[in-house]
Parts: C-alpha cells; sequence; structure tokens
C-alpha cells in the first residue's frame, strides 16, 4: 500500500486533475515540433550539400574562360595529387551579373522547389559536356536507381533526385524548357530521364551547347568512402594553397553559406520556446494555486503527524516532476505520432520530410522546460514553507 507522503499517492488519488496537468505539460513538446519546423531549411541545405564531399568545382570570381580551365586542368592533372581520381571541365551556375564574381550558391536559384516552410528553395549543380565524365562522377558519388542497375544520360537530358522530382511534381520524361520559371541557365531544352535516391535536392545534367567555365575535381572511387573523402579533401586545401586566386566551391564554401543563417534560425527557436514556456508557466501555476488551496488541510495533517516541511516539500517536488516528466513522455509520443502521420500522408508525396530530431530543437525544449518547471517548484516550495498548520 502506497503511503500518503509518498509521490504517487496524490497522483493515484487524483487522477482527473492531474491528467490535466500532464496534458498541459505534454504542450512543451510544441517547443521540440515547431524547432524541427523552424530548422529544417538548414538541414535541407545540410543533406543537399553532403554531395559535394565528393567533388569540388573551381571557378574564378570573374569567371574562367575555356584557355583558362584548360590550364588550370593540365596543370592540376600532371601533379597528381593523390586523393583526386579525375580532373574534367564542367558549367558552373556561377551568376556573373553586377556582382564581379560567383554569388553564394542560394542567392541564384537555377532550380527552384519548395520548401517544407513553404518559402522557395534553390540549387546549383555542374553541367556536363559528356556522357562519359558523367558516368564517371555518378558511380563515384553514388547516383543509383538500383545498385544493380546502370544507366546514362545522353545530350540534353537530366537526372535528379527522386525528392526533387517529387516536389516540382515532374515525372519522367517531362521536358523542362531553358526559359522556365523552375529551371533557368541551361542552352536548351532538358529532358527528366532518370531519377536516382538521395536525401537532398539535387539534379545534374548533360548540355554539350554549354562553354565550359568551371573544372570539376573529382575524387578516387575507392571501397573506402571516407578514407577517400579525407584524401580528397586534403588534395584540394593543398590546391587551395597553391592557387589561391581561383574559387574552390567545396563542401567546407558551401557548409560555412549555410551556417551564417544558422544564428537566425536559434534565435527564432529561442523566442517561440520563451513565448510557449511563459503561456504554460502562467496556465500551469494557475491551476496549481487552486490545488494548493485545496490541500491546505492535507499539509496541516502532514504537518501535525511530525513529517517537516521539508519533508512536505520534497513530496510535492516529486509530484511535479513526475507530472513533469509524464507530461514529456506522452508529449514525445505525440510529437513522434504527428512527424510519422505527416511524412507518410502528406510530405513525402510533396518531396518534403520532416525530421525526428534536431540539436536546435532539444535546446529550444530543454529552455521552454527549465522556463516552466524551476518556477512552478520554487512556487510549490514558498507556499510550503509559509504554510502555517493552525490554517486550512
Amino acid at each position: 500500500m502506497i503511503k500518503p507522503i509518498h509521490a504517487l499517492y496524490y497522483l493515484l488519488n487524483n487522477r482527473s486533475r492531474v491528467f490535466i496537468l500532464i496534458a498541459l505539460m505534454s504542450l512543451i513538446s510544441i517547443c521540440y515540433l515547431g524547432g524541427l519546423y523552424i530548422s529544417s531549411p538548414y538541414y535541407e541545405n545540410l543533406k543537399t550539400i553532403d554531395i559535394y564531399q565528393d567533388f569540388t568545382i573551381v571557378s574564378k570570381g570573374t569567371g574562367l574562360d575555356k584557355q583558362d580551365c584548360l590550364e588550370f586542368l593540365k596543370n592540376v592533372s600532371s601533379e597528381s595529387n593523390f586523393g583526386i581520381g579525375r580532373v574534367m571541365l564542367v558549367s558552373y551556375f556561377a551568376d556573373q551579373k553586377n556582382t564581379g564574381g560567383i554569388r553564394d550558391i542560394n542567392a541564384r536559384q537555377k532550380i527552384s522547389f519548395t520548401r517544407l516552410i513553404g518559402l522557395p528553395g534553390g540549387i546549383s549543380m555542374p553541367i556536363f559536356y559528356n556522357s562519359n565524365n558523367f558516368s564517371v562522377f555518378k558511380n563515384t558519388v553514388g547516383l543509383f536507381i538500383d545498385p544493380s542497375i546502370d544507366w546514362q544520360l545522353a545530350n540534353g537530358e537530366m537526372a535528379m533526385s527522386d525528392l526533387l522530382k517529387r516536389n516540382l511534381g515532374l515525372e519522367k520524361g517531362a521536358v523542362i524548357d531553358n526559359d522556365g520559371e523552375l529551371i533557368t541557365g541551361f542552352k536548351q531544352s532538358s529532358t527528366l530521364a532518370q531519377t536516382y535516391k538521395s536525401n537532398g535536392y539535387t539534379s545534374f545534367r548533360i548540355d554539350s551547347a554549354h562553354t565550359p567555365d568551371s573544372v570539376l575535381l573529382l575524387r578516387e572511387n575507392t571501397p573506402d568512402k571516407e578514407k577517400s573523402r579525407e584524401d580528397f579533401n586534403a588534395a584540394v586545401m593543398q590546391l587551395k594553397q597553391e592557387y589561391p586566386d581561383l574559387q574552390f566551391i567545396d563542401y567546407e564554401y558551401q557548409k560555412n553559406i549555410i551556417n551564417d543563417v544558422l544564428a537566425v534560425y536559434y534565435a527564432i527557436i529561442i523566442v517561440v520556446a520563451l513565448i510557449v514556456a511563459l503561456i504554460l508557466a502562467i496556465m500551469i501555476n494557475a491551476i496549481l494555486i487552486g490545488e494548493y488551496a485545496n490541500r491546505k488541510l492535507e499539509f496541516s495533517i502532514y504537518k501535525a503527524t511530525g513529517f517537516s516541511r521539508w519533508e512536505i516539500t520534497f513530496k510535492v517536488i516529486k509530484e511535479t516532476i513526475l507530472i513533469n516528466l509524464l507530461g514529456l513522455a506522452l508529449g514525445a509520443v505525440m510529437v513522434l505520432l504527428m512527424i510519422f502521420v505527416l511524412n507518410e500522408t502528406v510530405l513525402f508525396a510533396k518531396g518534403l520530410q520532416l525530421s525526428y530530431f534536431c540539436p536546435e530543437s532539444l535546446i529550444g525544449t530543454l529552455i521552454c522546460e527549465t522556463v516552466v518547471i524551476i518556477p512552478i517548484i520554487a512556487f510549490q516550495a514558498n507556499r510550503i514553507k509559509k504554510h502555517d498548520v493552525t490554517n486550512f
């Protein structure tokens, strides 16, 4: 039999009131869900640029002409840099207008798509000039429909990730105009010939009509992918030192760009967490004020039968923590279920996905949790401290 002084005694004998408090505590999970939603553009970008760990685009602020490309290609190829498996000419989506150089990867939208939060997004990827180069590229970076199926692209054809295809609402065989809203910067229309599995919004094409403006460095295609990436990154770092006037658009370059906006997402998540926490703290404390009035006799009996104020306070603190933990557990289940249902019934079909975890969401939830629970515990302890056994 559970003793009245035990924390579970109150929970089991006041189930309707406790359920209301648990339900309110579960609303802290709003911060977690909100954090996932707000930070989604950052992680969409992070998944998309992951492929840049396999290759690097080398270009110049004012644009490389074909002769510049060939000269760099010749020099790099002759240096036999360990870690670089292939060097090839490509065209890169570089914006030369009014900037005097290449703009940030997301500043120029060459292939537009819709983000989870409803804002437009954009990607920039290299254009290849022949099937052989693209074949080496896709086999190295792992653009697979199925590992057992080999596939090629012809001139004027495009391959894109299945995620991007669904996001744009396209089907295989779709012809995309070069002057359309979805894709710009192409010399000729493009046919969507293949799709491949990827967590990011990526797309590649072959267009022999483009004039080379960049050089693509590709890592070695070895069984040990991580070791190959490490060697490749080391080789690129060495080339950066040897050619300081060239611009190396690699994974580090891309990540620095998206990290610049991460602080904005942090700020928004913290503001949302504080607003939710303030509302919940007010609501829960309002309920506890009424609960305290109903429990004056109970506390007086505890005091009269020899329990100290600390023992009574500790009992109430444990009750609050248990209710809080149950609320968090309920909130976690609801959030996971909601994410699963949204992904399976709505988002996946639109080429979107809500992640189950991100550090920013967890931090926002912990901030909300702290702002809610500490004042509640302090309020309870202060009330019991001032309680007079004769007042009931």
